[in-house]
């Protein structure tokens, strides 16, 4: 797995140097005629990179950091790189579904994304799509396969949604969610039997307390612990 994972990293790194391979970058993953580009790896890999270092405040992208362990044998790299390589796999069965179930994307939702990533350009590249890809090529990617990548991970809800959602065919119905209330839920009765001490009463019956007006406890004796100890035995006659 670790061969695998430098092999799938080394070929993004030597990508992210060729940034002219953006448009012809070869499969980093493959399933059956579905397949995730070194480019876009490359890209998602940058980006839970940065999630990663912004979720933990001693986190340094420092050589010395991604070599040191984080877990039992585990270094800080290796775990980033197998936390991307799970979420791109995920993605790339999501992708095969989503053709599988033969869904699509609405004119209206391919605009949402094109305006999305227009208004990308004006704002980090002064509206310049030229700018905006040199700037994405440092990831080796260009707009272009940005809109692919985009989606790749707008694919995510529409299978959900399919599968899941209001009239999907996995979706729970209220049966569902009766059946496992009616196989699931327990109705716990407890009843507390204390045989050891109790609370120490006055001649009217009613609880002593201590100078700190805490209750005085004694320890149960003679004919009143017996009748715990009987009732204690019963109860657990029952449960046997």
């Amino acid at each position: 797995m670790k061969r695998i994972i430098s092999f799938i990293m080394a070929a993004v790194m030597l990508c992210l140097i060729m940034t002219s391979c953006a448009d012809s970058s070869p499969a980093a993953l493959t399933l059956g005629e579905h397949k995730i580009t070194e480019a876009q790896y490359g890209y998602w890999a940058s980006s839970y990179k940065g999630n990663y270092m912004n979720s933990y405040e001693d986190v340094k992208n420092t050589a010395e950091y991604w070599s040191s362990e984080i877990s039992e044998g585990v270094t800080a790299a290796e775990y980033l790189d197998e936390v991307t390589l799970d979420s791109v796999k995920s993605t790339l069965v999501n992708s095969m579904l989503f053709d599988k179930y033969r869904l699509s994307f609405t004119k209206d939702e391919e605009a949402s994304i094109d305006a999305y990533i227009s208004d990308l350009i004006l704002e980090r590249a002064e509206g310049s799509k030229n700018m905006m890809n040199a700037l994405l090529g440092e990831f080796g990617i260009n707009t272009k396969i940005l809109k692919k990548i985009y989606l790749e991970e707008e694919k995510i809800a529409k299978v959900y949604n399919h599968l899941f959602g209001e009239g999907g065919e996995k979706a729970l119905k209220d049966e569902d969610f009766e059946k496992f209330y009616k196989d699931n839920f327990v109705h716990v009765q407890m009843i507390y039997i204390e045989n050891i001490s109790t609370y120490k009463t006055d001649e009217d019956g009613k609880r002593i307390t201590d100078e700190n007006g805490y209750y005085v406890v004694e320890k149960l004796k003679g004919e009143a612990k017996d009748k715990k100890d009987a009732a204690l035995k019963a109860a657990q006659d029952k449960l046997a």
